[in-house]
């Protein structure tokens, strides 16, 4: 394994857990207190690590 994929490999790792934990966090903030500001917020920042992880990976699959 070479140095590259390991740092590509800790990259798209870290943008999944981003997406997933911004996502549970805006579900558990919208039942617990409702539409907020900060509900918006949360989804946009997770939104934001989904695009950025479509537009390196593309939608590939790791090799």
């Amino acid at each position: 394994m070479t140095q590259h994929t390991l740092i590509w490999g800790w990259l798209r790792l870290f943008l999944g857990m981003t997406q997933i934990t911004f996502s549970t966090a805006a579900v558990v903030i919208l039942l617990t207190i409702g539409l907020r500001p900060i509900v918006i917020i949360v989804v946009a920042s997770g939104l934001i690590a989904t695009i950025i992880s479509h537009l390196i990976y593309q939608g590939q699959s790791d090799k």
